[in-house]
């Protein structure tokens, strides 16, 4: 039987600065992937496109709704849970946290948490691409299909060059930045920090800190030798424990121990 099959592609350099890369994940009957799956904030948004069958997505009350063959996903602020429905097939395209804005003119805070359809945004040009992509040959010419299209879509947009030097800053720092000092670093005030972070990375500055710090953690926490929590912590920036765990139980909805006894495929798959 095989297992569950990810493959990460590197971007197209034209696209190199808009999207961290491609990647595809198979999983014949669904092999190797639990009934439900979690996926956490990580900073990015992704294009989605379901060559095999579409997920279901979970709900607080344990209903659901299948997921579009073709999508964006906002910023996630907080976890989802999938569910495979059988055969498996996914291609994606991951951007960096202000990406997308180069792509669409619509603010990113729209999409927060929530799936757009690619033809809501692009028309009927992404119903033809969805055709082709699926019934495209291999992997390889999924990921051409998709990169053509969006070098096709990409568009000139001077305003990001002050929210990508932020990102990169807060990403640098593993999350343990003040948003004032950040503004301050900008030449702009907090308020117009927040409101172009808001509109081109899709949550607020603080938020984005918040997720990338805790991202920092859970890389640490995925490593063979990794450290007693109380390390994880205080590496990562945290007053404490404590806190660590207050801002893992919001992020994933679990505590670490309970996340690293569970099954956990998929989250520990794109994490990061």
């Amino acid at each position: 039987m095989r297992s569950v099959i990810y493959r990460e592609y590197p971007p197209h350099p034209l696209l190199a600065r808009h999207i961290k890369c491609f990647w595809t994940l198979d999983a014949p009957d669904a092999v190797g992937l639990a009934q439900k799956e979690k996926i956490f904030p990580d900073g990015c948004t992704e294009l989605i496109f379901n060559y095999g069958r579409p997920f279901r997505q979970y709900n607080s009350t344990g209903g659901y709704s299948q997921q579009l063959q073709s999508f964006i996903h906002g910023q996630l602020t907080s976890h989802i849970q999938l569910g495979p429905t059988g055969d498996t097939g996914v291609l994606g395209a991951r951007f960096y946290p202000h990406g997308l804005a180069s792509f669409t003119n619509v603010p990113l805070h729209l999409f927060t948490q929530m799936t757009i359809g690619l033809q809501n945004l692009w028309g009927s040009a992404a119903v033809e691409l969805e055709d082709k992509i699926i019934g495209a040959p291999c992997n390889d010419e999924r990921v051409k299909l998709l990169a053509a299209f969006l070098i096709s879509k990409l568009r000139d947009n001077n305003k990001l060059s002050a929210i990508a030097a932020a990102v990169a800053h807060v990403a640098s720092e593993k999350g343990n930045v003040k948003v004032s000092e950040l503004a301050k670093q900008l030449y702009m005030s907090e308020r117009s920090l927040e409101r172009q972070f808001m509109a081109t990375v899709g949550m607020s500055a603080k938020t984005f800190a918040r997720i990338s710090r805790f991202q920092f953690a859970f890389s640490m926490m995925q490593r063979e030798d990794a450290l007693h929590l109380t390390d994880i912590a205080y590496n990562a920036g945290y007053f404490d424990q404590a806190h660590f765990t207050r801002d893992f139980r919001d992020f994933t909805g679990e505590t670490p121990t309970q996340f690293f006894n569970g099954s956990n495929e998929m989250a520990t798959l794109f994490a990061g």
